[in-house]
């Protein structure tokens, strides 16, 4: 498609817009027509905006430059999607994409419901804009590296904040976490609003991925493997906590919690994995038992 042209007319003073500068909401007007930026792409930057009848809908890429009539005009306060840089809007679901969500699925729910869990999710692997974001804050060359979930982890990140007295009483309150929190990693990975580095030595640095909801913030944790013996360098779960919204309670009795008794564990024995590994390829989901499905969305205490 023809994209807007850069110039109005002989004498005009246009504006240089670099694309990775937008985002969500954003509208940039040129030639006098509006262009509401629609959609950032997760793995390109590249960018989508919504014209009228003159442009239409147009894709930028992320290196890309607008000459528009003005500074672009933030989206408004609430709006949907307003000020997210990337996913705004939801795109058509690949069969890859359906594939990711049941191994991941199978995967949590391997740690919620298995004594002894083993299985690991090579996720995929790190984008362009995950090795800029960690690359400008002096962390590790993290180029090629894959996203490893592991089982074993999340299974501990929900055992550590199962407490609800003592998630609320930190400040700012935090809730209890669940597997619904857990089902939320891949999204907070693949659209987070902020990655944060914690340097800490080689092969002991984090990344810290933060996402906002509704309902609270989530974090994700990764811990960054640059050597390894016996695998290649790669980014591991470390653990996951959120922090509640002002004005939402830190946990509610409804939410299913495991008994914390010193000895016990938060969910069934009765099966024990053998070092699943999980790829991304379709696979079927179990379903979740009543226990599970009284989950609700929560979240958990901050990384040390």
């Amino acid at each position: 498609m023809k994209p807007p042209p850069t110039a109005t007319s002989p004498g005009t003073r246009l504006y240089s817009i670099p694309v990775a500068d937008l985002n969500g909401g954003d509208v940039v007007t040129v030639n006098g027509e509006a262009m509401t930026v629609m959609d950032i792409d997760a793995d390109t930057g590249a960018v989508t905006l919504q014209g009228g009848d003159k442009y239409g809908a147009q894709t930028v890429n992320a290196d890309g430059v607008l000459y528009a009539d003005a500074k672009p005009t933030p989206a408004a306060p609430g709006a949907a999607g307003g000020g997210l840089r990337f996913s705004m809007e939801p795109k058509n679901e690949t069969p890859e994409m359906r594939a990711k969500k049941e191994a991941f699925s199978a995967l949590v729910d391997e740690a919620v419901n298995t004594g002894e869990p083993h299985g690991v999710l090579d996720y995929r692997e790190v984008n362009k804009r995950e090795v800029g974001d960690v690359a400008r804050q002096g962390g590790p060359d993290i180029s090629g590296m894959h996203h490893e979930i592991t089982a074993k982890e999340l299974r501990h990140a929900l055992r550590e904040h199962s407490d609800l007295e003592k998630e609320a009483a930190h400040n700012p309150p935090q809730r209890i976490l669940t597997a619904d929190d857990l089902n939320r990693i891949p999204d907070i990975i693949d659209n987070y609003d902020k990655l944060t580095v914690q340097k800490r030595g080689k092969n002991k640095s984090s990344l810290v991925y933060e996402k906002q909801y509704a309902d609270g913030t989530n974090f994700y944790v990764e811990r960054a493997l640059e050597s390894s013996q016996k695998n290649r360098p790669r980014l591991v779960t470390k653990t996951a906590w959120a922090v509640a919204s002002a004005g939402v309670e830190p946990g509610t009795a409804s939410v299913y919690t495991p008994r914390r008794t010193k000895d016990s564990n938060p969910v069934s024995e009765k099966s024990k994995s053998t070092g699943i590994r999980y790829s991304i390829e379709p696979v079927a989901a179990p379903s979740l038992g009543a226990k599970e499905k009284m989950l609700s969305a929560v979240v958990t205490r901050g990384y040390p």
